[in-house]
């Protein structure tokens, strides 16, 4: 891999990682927020930022020189990450509804 194989490829995983970090922040932010316009327009945002992140997932698979191990490892991760903010918010739901009723 050359410097500029290895840069190129380090951007598009940074990225990967941001679209990530991104879709989830404004998944968060879509539940908390008053108001449906409100609330549809963050949502609308994090599937922005989920398709974002799977078509870096499409540019690091067919465009950079790694192994097809790591590339089958990143398609994996971006497959799985559009579960883990609705499935993590469910989860804090369910601890803080048990939370109240035991008080």
């Amino acid at each position: 891999m050359s410097g500029t194989e290895l840069a190129t490829t380090a951007l598009m995983l940074g990225g990967f990682a941001l679209a990530g970090g991104a879709y989830g922040l404004l998944f968060a932010v879509s539940k908390l927020k008053q108001g449906h316009t409100r609330r549809r327009l963050f949502l609308r945002g994090s599937w922005v930022c989920y398709a974002l992140q799977l078509a870096s997932v499409a540019a690091i698979c067919t465009l950079t020189p790694l192994a097809l191990s790591w590339k089958l490892f990143v398609v994996a991760s971006g497959l799985a990450y559009g579960a883990l903010p609705p499935l993590a918010w469910q989860l804090m739901e369910r601890l803080h509804r048990d939370e109240v009723s035991y008080s």
